[in-house]
């Protein structure tokens, strides 16, 4: 199969960059990955790290390799933690593991079946030759920040008057208030993160048992297909407070079909440059870590 990859992996507000990318030419595989640091626990990047070489390094198809990965994660996760009385994963609490979402395909090296495995909000999407767009796998990740995010402005109230722009304020005074506003969502985060893995939360790799239920997986035929596009939820444009974008995932694919990922990541970074006190374009940090993947076949 011929293609051509267009690739965007730029690291966000934090010292390091827990996303992780793939790109495997040899065996057709081909994924993005964000790493999610527990709240007070395990870094994201021991756990996109080593689903990446799972991918790159282990046996098996698609799915089987993404599984492997799981069981080293959950491995790793107690032996890094090194806390007294953890001797498996499930006695990690769930806000405190490593995990992350994924967002992978496998183009045949013959034939026109795909494979893909998704979990958490990476994001797959395909374009046919007529343009229209097909939303792969669903995020259920964004209700649940949705609602801390409702939370946060909220706080914002306390200390912002109507039609103010704490934009304008110094550095030091929109630092501790976003720090302040952060610490008031803390524990909603944290229940958040208990969610994972549950029919009432969101699928995510976290080195449990339970991701084999979780993770989102099948085969796609590349029946007219142009472009496959895969995204970390860095690379989705926010919505400004007063005008919501109805699918901002949707929306963001448009762009990086209609014009690259340069395009969309300038447009995203555009925002959040602009935007240092995370208050115009609600979210939870000015810049998250930023991977995506298009891929052109011809």
């Amino acid at each position: 199969m011929i293609y051509k990859i267009e690739r965007i992996y730029q690291k966000g507000s934090r010292d390091i960059n827990e996303d992780a990318y793939v790109m495997n030419k040899e065996d057709g595989i081909f994924a993005v990955i964000d790493g999610a640091t527990g709240v007070g626990g395990l870094s994201g990047i021991i756990a996109s790290n080593i689903i990446r070489d799972a991918m790159l390094r282990e046996d098996g198809n698609l799915l089987e390799r993404v599984l492997k990965g799981n069981v080293i994660l959950g491995e790793k996760a107690v032996v890094t933690l090194g806390e007294a009385g953890i001797k498996k994963i499930g006695d990690i609490p769930k806000y405190k593991r490593s995990s992350c979402s994924l967002a992978a395909i496998q183009l045949p090296l013959s034939g026109l079946k795909m494979k893909y495995v998704t979990a958490g909000d990476c994001l797959l999407f395909i374009q046919y030759k007529n343009n229209e767009i097909r939303q792969v796998n669903h995020d259920h990740v964004a209700p649940l920040d949705s609602f801390g995010i409702h939370l946060a402005q909220t706080e914002w109230r306390k200390y912002v008057s109507e039609n103010e722009d704490p934009n304008k304020w110094g550095l030091y005074e929109i630092n501790q208030t976003t720090k302040a506003i952060l610490e008031a969502v803390h524990d909603t985060l944290q229940q958040n993160r208990n969610k994972m893995n549950t029919s009432e939360g969101y699928g995510i790799i976290d080195g449990s048992e339970e991701v084999d239920e979780f993770l989102e997986s099948g085969v796609i035929p590349l029946i007219n297909v142009k472009k496959i596009l895969l995204l970390s939820d860095g690379l989705r444009v926010h919505s400004n407070r007063n005008q919501v974008i109805e699918n901002e995932w949707l929306y963001s694919a448009k762009l990086a079909f209609e014009h690259g990922l340069s395009y969309l990541e300038k447009t995203i970074m555009d925002i959040e440059i602009n935007d240092l006190a995370c208050y115009q374009y609600p979210r939870f940090k000015q810049h998250d870590d930023k991977t995506g993947l298009l891929i052109h076949l011809g």
